[in-house]
């Protein structure tokens, strides 16, 4: 019988991408820790990422002594921003595992694209891969990271705030190459959102709906009727998503802010392009009770 000793994962973040890609790097090394019975090691490139405050995710994680583990550097060549497969998942286990049963405390630390986003653990766990309840314990650590020592807001139903995220800056720009395909030049138009402010008003009529984006190339948002808008730069993020997870109604856009927001909240998710959402739930029977797949 093989006795394994500790099992600590960290992700070395190389600096690339927006904060919402620290993040991720970092919930990868949360998630690989949950489902094989270790824990997560701080790592001080997450500094990065502005979205969780670092008191909660050190208050968390752990800081280990490095010089008692056996330290093993896991880099993956290939950039899958869409997530490994569930078999690459098995053969880094099993990777892992030969190294584990050698050494009283391993230390597994990750460079490269390297994701498992928590979408695909939710799917997993529902087709039996992994074991029941594995997806809401990881959740229930990212909000404690997110909200450190405060109390989640209590949320309303009907809601009185509506939030809605309009992913904009760079992709809206019509020469950006992701103009066609994730910003105002696919469905995520002016007209996609007045119809979702529209449908939201004839359900909920006393809610406030408030529209999140940033203050560049916004002027198509600037034309919405029955919103707030409410636009910023980087020093607004921290106020804005702290205002987005307040809601008692949130509605993402295909924005790595947007989904990271949508898991963290404990309020209602509608989602009405969730097929347009990247690293997303693609399928509307297979979401968290929270979330509804909506169609306009």
């Amino acid at each position: 019988m093989v006795r394994f000793g500790k099992i600590y994962f960290s992700y070395h973040h190389d600096g690339n991408g927006r904060s919402g890609h620290a993040l991720k790097n970092l919930f990868t090394s949360v998630i690989l820790a949950e489902i094989m019975a270790g824990r997560t090691v701080f790592n001080e490139t997450w500094r990065t990422q502005n979205i969780l405050p670092e008191s909660g995710v050190r208050r968390i994680l752990l800081d280990v002594d490095r010089a008692k583990c056996a330290e093993f550097e896991f880099r993956h060549h290939k950039k899958q921003w869409e997530g490994i497969s569930y078999d690459e998942f098995r053969r880094f286990v099993a990777w892992v595992l030969e190294r584990r049963k050698r050494f009283r405390n391993t230390l597994i630390e990750l460079r490269g694209i390297f994701r498992i986003h928590l979408s695909q653990v939710y799917v997993w766990e529902i087709e039996n891969k992994l074991k029941s309840g594995t997806h809401r314990s990881i959740v229930k650590t990212l909000r404690k990271m997110y909200w450190d020592s405060e109390a989640a807001p209590t949320t309303h139903w009907p809601p009185r705030t509506i939030a809605i995220h309009a992913r904009r800056g760079d992709v809206a720009n019509p020469e950006h190459k992701l103009y066609a395909t994730r910003g105002p030049g696919s469905v995520w138009n002016c007209a996609f959102y007045q119809s979702c402010v529209d449908s939201l008003k004839l359900e909920f009529p006393d809610s406030e709906i408030i529209v999140y984006s940033e203050n560049e190339w916004v002027g198509d948002l600037k034309q919405l009727s029955k919103v707030t808008l409410k636009l910023g730069g980087p020093e607004d993020l921290s106020s804005h998503i702290r205002a987005m997870l307040s809601a008692d109604l949130f509605i993402p856009s295909d924005s790595g802010l947007s989904v990271w927001i949508a898991h963290l909240s404990e309020a209602r998710i509608r989602v009405y392009q969730g097929n347009q959402i990247c690293h997303f739930y693609s399928y509307s029977d297979k979401m968290p009770s929270n979330f509804e797949s909506i169609t306009l």
